[in-house]
């Protein structure tokens, strides 16, 4: 079986993973929990949690080990699993037994010191880096219309950006890189006046941009980038070995056997009460106010822009929620063009229709479905999984891959999966891992239901022709026949 063994390195030195008596070293447990509960909400920096043996406590009370760089990496799977700062350093002397060696007499316990390392990864950092704007002191006080974008706004046009290269070059000692996607067509996305971090503006740009956009922090190339839903998917029965098996294009199939679930059973709860029943989009208006002052004797003029709502309601409303006015918020800058200031900035209304019209299904296609809770997978003690498996479990950021459990007891429950996205969860490891996962429902893209008789050409065929992963539970999800 293969061991995957965390390398946790501390401003670029591996700290040992054992403790010979002597030197510092990690203690086996580690604790990381990332991600979010909430499907559309924003995820919480990363945190990880370790001890560390420092037998003389010098290390531990260095100062230098405060905002330290730790990464922590799988070599098995080649992969780096956090990186972040620490934020707490706390230490408290215990006894312990040193290492014995063969044929020597067993060594007296000694007092050393354990610290405990608290690390956030950095969009803990970057919540704190403001480039504020210019304020307005009054409502007649505004930037001329020649540069009002520059100092005063957050723009990625080419136009003016002095802010947004100001933020940029302030987020490079914490990431390598921003992502600026070209579906997220953002323009002015932030009043000057508000003293907005890189994550506050990446936010707005992100959620103003794609439907369910989030910040998302990729620790395998840190870099934020823009957290997606995951794509949807239909699961498919195809003939591979010389047995029909589950699949579904772009998803990861993770067979429930290898899964754990709570002691008391299987939990399932509803998301009903978190159903949404309207979406309005926040958009800039689409008209500038123009305002001559009276000393220009040369006829300039100064502008400055309103922020109005557009409501798009939610044309698929989940019964026994329509009272609760659920409502989902998002706050977008999508404009027409900035090339005439004369005549004003336009909102671009395709873009903001755009938007909403995206968000509605996949908030349809979400609300009122049933997620498992507690489920996780211990890689000591469960079924081997292939390393593309593993490697889904030990992502710590977002991914658009689905995933889905055939053979799972839930699965014939209906507005249950059968896909999910992996939203969060929690890695702990105390000599072998423990990864459980925080899933919310994903999107399917059904075809026509299937008979049997279309699944195989032989009708005859009985459950021994399927592979043993899957139970006749599955079948009702599936929606395309045998390749």
């Amino acid at each position: 079986m293969t061991r995957y063994v965390p390398r946790l390195s501390i401003g670029g030195v591996p700290i040992p993973a054992s403790w010979d008596g002597s030197g510092i070293a990690a203690v086996a447990r580690i604790t990381l929990g990332w991600g979010r509960t909430d499907f559309f909400g924003e995820p919480d920096p990363t945190m990880l949690q370790f001890d560390v043996i420092d037998p003389g406590g010098a290390w531990s009370s260095d100062p230098a080990r405060y905002d330290e760089r730790v990464t922590v990496d799988i070599p098995e799977l080649g992969m780096t699993i956090f990186r972040g700062d620490v934020t707490g350093v706390s230490s408290k002397r215990r006894q312990l037994v040193p290492p014995s060696t063969p044929g020597q007499p067993k060594p007296e316990a000694v007092w050393v010191w354990v610290t405990t390392l608290t690390v956030a990864d950095p969009k803990a950092a970057l919540s704190r880096v403001v480039v504020p704007g210019v304020p307005y002191p009054d409502k007649d006080y505004h930037a001329a219309y020649t540069n009002w974008y520059d100092p005063g706004y957050w723009t990625a046009s080419t136009q003016g950006g002095a802010r947004v290269a100001k933020l940029m070059t302030a987020a490079k000692a914490h990431v390598e890189s921003i992502e600026i996607p070209g579906d997220a067509a953002w323009g002015y996305v932030i009043k000057g006046s508000e003293q907005a971090s890189v994550v506050d503006v990446m936010g707005f740009a992100y959620r103003g941009g794609v439907a369910g956009g989030h910040v998302n922090y990729r620790p395998d190339t840190n870099t934020l980038s823009c957290g997606r839903p995951a794509t949807p998917a239909a699961l498919a029965l195809t003939f591979t070995g010389g047995r029909l098996v589950l699949t579904a294009a772009g998803a990861m199939s993770i067979p429930a056997r290898s899964i754990g679930v709570p002691r008391d059973g299987v939990v399932v709860r509803s998301t009903l009460g978190d159903s949404i029943d309207t979406i309005q989009v926040e958009a800039f208006e689409a008209s500038m106010t123009k305002w001559f002052p009276p000393e220009k004797k040369d006829g300039s003029y100064w502008v400055f822009p309103k922020l109005s709502d557009a409501t798009v309601a939610n044309d698929f409303p989940v019964p026994g929620v329509a009272d609760k006015r659920r409502t989902l918020s998002v706050r977008t800058s999508h404009r027409r063009s900035a090339a005439d200031q004369v005549s004003g900035m336009a909102v671009h209304d395709s873009g903001v229709n755009a938007l909403g019209a995206a968000l509605r299904p996949l908030v349809a296609a979400l609300n009122g479905r049933t997620v498992p809770e507690g489920l996780f997978h211990d890689i000591e003690r469960h079924p081997q999984l292939t390393p593309a498996q593993v490697r889904v479990l030990f992502t710590t950021f977002d991914t658009p891959a689905p995933v889905f459990f055939p053979g799972a007891y839930t699965a014939g429950l209906p507005n249950h999966g059968p896909l999910f996205q992996i939203i969060g969860g929690t890695l702990t490891f105390d000599s072998g891992w423990i990864i459980t996962p925080t899933l919310a429902p994903a999107r399917t893209s059904p075809g026509e239901p299937v008979t049997f008789t279309t699944w195989v050409s032989n009708d005859t065929a009985t459950y021994a022709d399927f592979d043993d992963a899957i139970t006749w539970a599955d079948f009702a999800a599936v929606t395309q026949g045998a390749a």
